[in-house]
């Protein structure tokens, strides 16, 4: 509320989908911090399928929300619908392959695999030097872009991926031999 209303007072664009993005890293830096503390204690693969269930009932409870609404604003069908009904129409050939196995793909590597590592990870390192290195994924994200992809950076990426460096490496060098 008290960001709607400053965002209002100043004539910002901030709207639901902006609330939802911050809601979104607001509940990650949660869990973040949470996961620390259960994951020295629990099993790594028994948490990662935990979340997992959990994100599934909610895919489900949107996915049923979005049925009960129908059509979006715009009149065109909603999204959820639209991907259900493309794969459930007979995808078949190589593109459905293809396209099956980058489902795959991301659900079984940067999705199960990086949510166990993460895990792991976690019960040994405490959440704030966890959320320090989650903060330069979109560093390596543009780097990765320009070397897979041939992308060029742009003054801005450039710029913005040295202040996350220097913000996230700031704790580890402002003091070396302090006690954690």
């Amino acid at each position: 509320a008290v960001v709607a209303a400053a965002a209002a007072a100043s004539d910002l664009d901030f709207g639901a989908g902006d609330a939802c993005c911050l809601a979104a890293a607001a509940l990650y830096s949660a869990f973040t911090v949470r996961l620390g503390t259960y994951a020295a204690r629990l099993d790594a693969a028994e948490l990662s399928a935990a979340k997992a269930l959990a994100m599934t009932a909610l895919c489900v409870a949107w996915w049923g929300f979005e049925r009960a609404a129908g059509a979006s604003a715009d009149g065109s069908p909603a999204s959820v619908s639209v991907l259900w009904s493309g794969a459930s129409s007979g995808l078949l050939g190589a593109s459905a392959v293809a396209v099956w196995g980058a489902v795959a793909y991301s659900a079984l590597a940067p999705g199960a695999l990086a949510n166990v590592l993460q895990t792991r990870g976690q019960s040994t390192v405490p959440a704030a030097e966890a959320q320090l290195i989650f903060a330069t994924t979109p560093v390596f994200n543009a780097a990765l872009a320009a070397m897979a992809l041939g992308e060029t950076a742009t003054t801005n990426t450039l710029v913005g991926g040295a202040l996350i460096l220097a913000a996230s490496l700031a704790p580890f060098l402002a003091d070396p031999d302090e006690d954690e």
